[in-house]
């Protein structure tokens, strides 16, 4: 008999821990703007309770969950769901700031918040309607500061940062440039298309007292002799080969004397980890537009990527230029 009641005590304890499992509900809720996880205390029909990471557990029935800034979400649970549940509350207001500079620092009311960082905007959800001093940030850039006065849905504020000269141009004072180094070997890419005809060319070479000692492409290591590039003293006879190697000679060279080219160029944009520019080139009595990104480590150039382009009657050109300086 006692061996009887036992049984039947284990299987009613098992009944309960699994009717509690099959219950029990993991509710992941975040932002339908950002896609962040909803943090801190909510209200769960009426119950203050804290969340966090935007996770709650929930047994099965109908609920009303409500968080400040937010609309209500009205969720219902029963047993035919699964145990995992993924849903969204809807901000009442929220800002996006138009931005393509992903180093971008904002202040609402001298708090700073985070947003979501997509190619050309920040999200940030939620803004309570009502006034707020906003302010934006980013390195080498004049500081914005302007009051909104916010309403129900999306607010627009473009960032439209002008970049800082003085602080640039002490950027620039502290950059260890390749022509400081003298002696350095780089790997150079080149791709692209002439007149809709695909190239690529991976090219490596040296540079010793910051003159070009060569250029190798696939292990074939080629001199130059007044511009032109030879082979075991013969020059080389293939135009489109003999074009790209010029060229290439050419784009490192110009970065042997990137402090003097400098002056000839529009800066761009400037942030920690990099600095670009765009100018224009003569090659060949040809003329090319041209953006150049210098990559930044530890103050020094570490890679320059070169993108140019060229429409005219002779040549439809558009290549992009990767250079890594070892």
């Amino acid at each position: 008999m006692k061996k009887l009641l036992t049984v039947i005590s284990i299987i009613a304890i098992l009944i309960t821990i699994l009717g509690c499992n099959r219950s029990n509900f993991k509710v992941n809720i975040t932002d339908s703007k950002t896609g962040f996880p909803i943090e801190g205390k909510i209200q769960v029909n009426g119950k203050s309770v804290k969340i966090n990471e935007g996770i709650l557990y929930l047994n099965e029935g109908d609920y009303t969950i409500e968080k400040e800034g937010y609309g209500n979400l009205n969720l219902g649970i029963n047993g035919n769901r699964t145990n995992n549940i993924s849903t969204y509350m809807e901000p009442i207001s929220y800002l996006i700031i138009l931005t393509d500079n992903q180093n971008t620092k904002i202040l609402i009311d001298e708090a700073e918040r985070k947003g979501k960082i997509e190619e050309e905007s920040i999200i940030i959800s939620p803004v309570n309607e009502g006034q707020h001093s906003i302010v934006i940030e980013a390195p080498f850039y004049i500081t914005k500061k302007i009051t909104e006065e916010f309403h129900k849905g999306e607010n627009l504020i473009n960032a439209n940062l002008a970049l800082d000269s003085e602080k640039v141009q002490e950027l620039l004072k502290n950059i260890e440039f390749p022509e400081d180094n003298k002696n350095f070997n780089f790997s150079i890419t080149i791709t692209g298309d002439i007149s809709k005809n695909k190239f690529s060319y991976d090219l490596e070479g040296a540079v010793k007292n910051n003159l070009i000692e060569n250029i190798s492409d696939n292990n074939v290591s080629y001199t130059f002799k007044n511009s032109e590039p030879f082979i075991n003293n013969e020059q080389v006879d293939d135009l489109e080969r003999a074009t790209i190697l010029k060229f290439a000679r050419d784009t490192i060279q110009e970065f042997l004397q990137f402090k003097e080219k400098i002056k000839s160029l529009n800066l761009k944009d400037a942030n920690t980890d990099s600095i670009s520019f765009t100018g224009e080139r003569e090659f060949e009595d040809r003329k090319f537009s041209e953006t150049i990104k210098l990559t930044l480590y530890e103050n020094k150039v570490s890679s320059v990527t070169v993108n140019i382009s060229s429409q005219d009657l002779q040549v439809d050109l558009e290549a992009t230029i990767s250079i890594t300086i070892n």
